[in-house]
Order: structure tokens, then sequence, then C-alpha cells
């Protein structure tokens, strides 16, 4: 959420103005939506048994390459903004371990017991979500969820590719509020 108020910021101090929000042109942004809530289901195996769709959780790994195909997608459409660039390259960041993984995101064990997290995730994993324990044993492991991040109520593990994805946002709305006759797009 930090992302929103920064990119604003960010936008503000480069000359933006949040109202050339309203008039930004994003290709395929449903795409996005698409992909998020395929990436929500994958991590909520209990969810997809409250829905009754539990069946699908042999297919997770599946259903979460191919939300990274639909991002991959999404990106290509909008090449031209810079953000949306280092958005591709964050994905791809992300995408790479998990393909080589079988459809799932290794984490670092030793990491998410630091933060109190290795319960709650091996039990997740167990269960049929998109992660995989890690003891640096993983495919492309450096690019896993690695990298403990203290929220204001939680503790979470990132990976690199998150925090340039992260980034990405933060450069998409600063870029976004910039005069189009300001723009490189």
């Amino acid at each position: 959420m930090l992302a929103i108020p920064l990119g604003l910021l960010i936008g503000w101090l480069r000359g933006g103005n949040t109202r050339n929000l309203e008039n930004s042109y994003i290709r395929g942004l449903s795409l996005v939506l698409i992909a998020f809530l395929l990436r929500f289901l994958v991590n909520s195996p209990d969810l997809a048994k409250d829905l009754n769709i539990g069946f699908l959780i042999v297919y997770f790994p599946f259903i979460n390459i191919f939300a990274y195909i639909v991002l991959l997608i999404f990106a290509y459409l909008n090449l031209r903004l810079i953000s949306i660039r280092v958005f591709a390259f964050g994905t791809l960041l992300n995408a790479i371990p998990i393909v080589l993984n079988g459809g799932k995101m290794p984490f670092e064990l030793n990491e998410a017991r630091k933060v109190g997290m290795a319960e709650t995730l091996i039990k997740l994993s167990k269960e049929g979500s998109a992660n995989i324990p890690s003891n640096r044993d993983a495919l492309f492991w450096p690019l896993g969820d690695l990298i403990p991040l203290r929220g204001i109520r939680f503790y979470k593990l990132v990976s690199i590719g998150d925090i340039v994805l992260f980034f990405a946002l933060v450069l998409l709305i600063s870029e976004l509020m910039l005069d189009k006759s300001k723009k490189d797009v």
C-alpha cells in the first residue's frame, strides 16, 4: 500500500497532476485483475475448499504459471510505458523460480522461521498452495521468497521480483501523473 502514496508524491515532485491519471490509458488492465485473482486462489487452498472448488488444488501449479503468463501478456501490451518494462522484469524474476519449480514459488524456510511464518507456510504448502519450502535446494532459490519484510501488523517474506514490482507500481503512478506532452510514451 505504500507504493500508492509514494508514487503520488514522486509524481507530484516531477510536476505531475492526479488529474492526468483519469486520462491515462493502460491496455488490458482486466488481465491484471484476472492474474491477481488466480494468484490469490492458488495461495488459498482453504478458500478453494470452502467454495467447493477444492478439485482445482491439483491444478494450482499450472494455474500459477498461467497467471504469470497473463501478467506478461499485460506487460507486452503496455511496453510503451517505462514502468511496465520494470513490471515485466519483476514479473519475470518471480516467474523464473515458479516455472522451474513446477509452478511453486520457493520460500526460504530459515527466514520463514525467523519471522514466525514457517508453520503457516508449510501447512499451506502441504494443502496445495503455490509455495514450496526450500533450504536453498530449489531451483533459482535466490529469486524465491527469502527477504523478511516487517509490516505494521505482519511479517512477510518477499522476493527480489516483489521488490521490483513495488518500484514498478511507484513508477507507474508517477509516470501516469505527468502531462502527456511531458511523457516519453
